[in-house]
């Protein structure tokens, strides 16, 4: 009986410890974002790739120096608190941009301000969609 009831316990400690699996978190920020930021009141293209670890890669078009627009593509860094979302990216070395907006999960959406600097408003908005 004791051998049985020791083979028993065995048996479901292994079972219990084998089967149970890892929970997948699914991060809902991580892919392409896209839509337009205002730079002097106008709308431009606007798009953020958010990868996991909190890199991103911002792909834009902006005003060029002496008229037109250029493309330029900027690495930088995010967090997500709770919705609330911050990211920073220094294009060129240059100018550091933060942004700061809240994400709308039944829109799947995020809009909102930014700024240079140590700002997070001032320059001005932006609103991206999940693609």
């Amino acid at each position: 009986m004791k051998k049985i009831l020791s083979i028993l316990l065995i048996a479901s400690t292994i079972t219990l410890f084998s089967c149970k699996k890892k929970d997948v978190v699914s991060y809902p920020l991580v892919g392409v974002w896209s839509g337009t930021q205002t730079i002097g009141g106008d709308p431009y293209f606007f798009s953020v790739i958010f990868k996991t670890g909190g890199a991103i890669i911002i792909d834009e078009i902006v005003p060029k120096n002496g008229g037109g627009t250029q493309k330029q593509v900027s690495f930088g860094t995010f967090i997500n608190n709770n919705g609330a979302i911050t990211m920073t990216y220094q294009p060129g070395g240059l100018t550091i941009y933060n942004f700061s907006c809240t994400y709308s999960s039944n829109l799947n959406t995020m809009s909102g301000t930014y700024g240079s600097g140590g700002s997070t408003s001032g320059n001005g908005t932006f609103t991206i969609t999940k693609q």
